[in-house]
């Protein structure tokens, strides 16, 4: 309870829960339990929470005015109280202390003269560094307020250039690694322009739109597509504000040539060629997807359309144009989107793998060499993490195949509980245990726990377990009705250099 710095309130809500249950078998005994037998259910619970919360509230009130005050001069013993200091180097610290450090809600002010004069800190420490929520107050004016994790911008949060700042009037809103904003995010420029789309250590990199705003000298124009260390690199669309479209390769900011020619939907499934001198497309890889909503939305890997010049995905009158909406390199997700309704889609567990639990894993492994039909394997979860303990991960022992990544990993009910993702490799076994050991049945998912920030970034809808009473194995014919109608093979194109 200590981590995130709620001592008090963690103490108050413990004294709360003996009172409640007090309370609670006191009204069975007393006056009240003739009213209750004849109240409707809800109203009878409803009733008790009432009293309940009253409870709570005089005890969070008594308890917080109760805790006690760090009352020695020496630091180094302060522990479960509140106090005041001004530290060696000339900081002021106010707030909760526990062992000699900083640790729950406190306000941290860096000392004069020193390279941060100025700026202070408001929010959760844990062990003497910021972690948790705060927000940090910028002597030139800037904020940040979000998430932190050793002393850093780690998670989500929001930082406002200052008027005295460089950037003054700029904006961003989203994903922080390490002090850099890094995953998906929007920054608002002061003179309107804004880039919504992914970051790398500070900068745009991956998939992204700028759209330039009424102030600046190329307003109403629009780029959308890839990007490297903040220029546009990769493939892109640009529109000018008159209506002049550029389409095709950029490098380092610059266009240097036009797409190639849509694939259309009567090209065959490996070699995809265009009648006369027009361009070849060449398919290199393929995978799995599956629908998360009834609005076209597919989850997959992101190594599957990562690099792609096109991507496509089947759908039962013929392949279709997918868009790569967002990607997640770190935990290896992308979002794509196809204008097409599926039948059914998944829902989201929100109950944690459990060990040992049977599971199905649904895809396209090998693609479509030997059928087009999608394919399912039973298995159960043979360990909690994945490889050095990633607790983002899991291990399933069901077969796992080239091609089968991105597909759904699901439990009995018909609920997703994450995403196929990988399997270990023979060369790494045998680097690491001898040219003799091969793995067997060692594959790994995506906990959809993961999944569900990344849709909720993505602001992506999505159907969880408990929206809906029941699983998708009650009727037998859904749950198949589902992986048939909602599981997607994916392929990946190039330009054939040849």
């Amino acid at each position: 309870m200590l981590r995130g710095g709620f001592l008090i309130q963690s103490q108050a809500y413990e004294r709360y829960s003996v009172e409640k249950d007090k309370m609670y078998q006191a009204l069975k005994k007393g006056p009240y339990v003739i009213r209750m037998k004849r109240a409707p259910f809800v109203l009878r619970r409803l009733h008790v929470l009432a009293v309940c919360l009253i409870v709570w509230a005089l005890v969070v009130t008594t308890d917080s005015f109760a805790a006690s005050v760090c009352d020695t001069d020496d630091i180094s013993t302060w522990s479960d109280c509140v106090g005041n200091a001004t530290l060696p180097d000339g900081a002021t610290y106010s707030g909760e202390w526990l062992n000699g450090l900083m640790h729950g809600q406190g306000e941290y002010a860096f000392p004069t003269g020193s390279q941060w004069s100025g700026d202070r800190y408001k929010g959760e420490f844990y062990e003497g560094v910021r972690q948790g929520f705060g927000a940090y107050f910028y002597a030139n004016g800037d904020v940040y307020k979000g998430e932190w994790n050793d002393g850093k911008e780690n998670g989500l949060g929001t930082y406002i250039f200052g008027t005295n700042s460089r950037w003054a009037g700029d904006k961003y809103v989203g994903a922080w690694r390490a002090g850099e904003k890094h995953g998906v995010g929007t920054y608002r420029y002061a003179n309107g322009d804004t880039y919504e789309g992914e970051w790398v250590e500070g900068a745009q990199t991956g998939k992204g739109t700028y759209r330039f705003g009424k102030k600046s000298k190329w307003a109403g124009a629009t780029y959308e597509g890839d990007w490297l260390n903040g220029r546009r690199h990769g493939l892109g669309k640009y529109t000018s504000g008159s209506g002049e479209v550029y389409d095709g390769e950029w490098e380092d900011g610059k266009f240097v040539g036009t797409r190639p020619q849509e694939i259309t939907n009567k090209t065959s499934p490996a070699r995809m060629q265009e009648a006369g001198d027009r361009q070849t497309w060449l398919r290199v890889s393929s995978g799995s997807s599956f629908a998360v909503n009834r609005n076209g939305h597919l989850v997959t890997n992101a190594h599957v359309v990562t690099s792609c010049e096109h991507v496509e995905v089947q759908v039962p009158s013929g392949r279709m144009k997918a868009t790569v909406l967002g990607t997640d390199r770190r935990n290896d997700l992308a979002l794509i989107k196809i204008d097409y309704e599926p039948k059914r889609s998944y829902m989201l567990r929100t109950e944690t793998p459990h060990l040992g639990e049977d599971i199905f894993l649904a895809g396209f492994p090998y693609g479509d060499s030997f059928s087009s039909s999608v394919k399912v394997t039973k298995g159960i979860v043979s360990a909690l993490t994945g490889v050095d303990d990633n607790t983002g991960n899991f291990q399933v022992d069901a077969a796992l195949q080239k091609g089968n990544s991105g597909g759904p990993i699901v439990d009995p009910a018909g609920y997703v509980i994450g995403i196929a993702a990988a399997k270990l490799s023979a060369e790494f076994v045998q680097s690491k245990f001898g040219t003799d050991s091969f793995p067997e049945n060692i594959n790994f998912g995506i906990k959809a726990s993961v999944l569900r920030s990344f849709l909720e970034s993505n602001h992506v809808e999505f159907v969880e377990d408990t929206d809906m009473l029941g699983g998708l194995s009650e009727n037998r014919r859904v749950f198949e009705d589902t992986i048939l109608n909602g599981t997607f093979f994916v392929t990946c194109h190039i330009r054939n250099p040849g």
